[in-house]
C-alpha cells in the first residue's frame, strides 16, 4: 500500500511566500498547532482513503510509492491565486477559516490526480480532468460518512 507523512517545512514555505526570509519562525511553529485537528483526521481516516481511491479509479498503481503531504501558509499578500493544494509535491495550504474536513476534502482531490495516469490527465486537458477528479473526489468523500 501507497504510504503518506504529513510533514511541515519552514523553507517551503519561505519559498511559497515568495522568498519572505522574515516568514517568522514563531508563525511556522504555530501552524503546526492549527493544523492538530486536520492530523486527528488524516490518521483516521487515510488508509481508508487510499483503498476507496483505488476501487474508484481502478488503479493500484501511484506516481510514487511514498507521498510527502506538505502543509504550508502563505501569506495574503503573497498569494497569486487562490489554490487550496497541489499534487507535485503534495501540498495543502492552511487557510485560517477553513475546517479539517475541508482540508481532508482537498487531500483526496490530491491523492487522486497522482493515482491518474499523469500522461492521461495531460492528454485530457486541464478543464475535463479538473472534471474527473472533482467528481472521483465526491465519491470518495460521500464513501467517508464524515458529518
Amino acid at each position: 500500500m501507497m504510504k503518506t507523512e504529513i510533514r511541515y517545512s519552514w523553507i517551503y514555505d519561505v519559498l511559497l511566500n515568495k522568498h519572505d526570509f522574515g516568514f517568522p519562525l514563531e508563525e511556522y511553529k504555530g501552524l503546526q498547532e492549527k493544523c492538530k485537528p486536520f492530523e486527528e483526521l488524516y490518521k483516521k481516516y487515510i488508509r481508508k482513503i487510499i483503498k476507496l481511491i483505488e476501487g474508484e479509479t481502478k488503479r493500484k498503481e501511484w506516481a510514487y510509492k511514498f507521498i510527502p503531504i506538505y502543509i504550508v501558509k502563505v501569506k495574503p499578500e503573497n498569494e497569486d491565486n487562490k489554490w487550496k493544494g497541489f499534487a507535485d509535491p503534495l501540498t495543502l495550504k492552511y487557510i485560517e477559516d477553513s475546517t479539517p474536513e475541508r482540508m481532508l476534502k482537498t487531500l483526496i482531490h490530491e491523492l487522486i490526480h497522482l493515482n491518474l495516469d499523469n500522461e492521461e490527465q495531460i492528454k485530457r486537458g486541464a478543464e475535463k480532468n479538473e472534471e474527473i477528479v472533482s467528481a472521483l473526489t465526491d465519491k470518495v468523500w460521500g464513501k467517508l460518512n464524515i458529518k
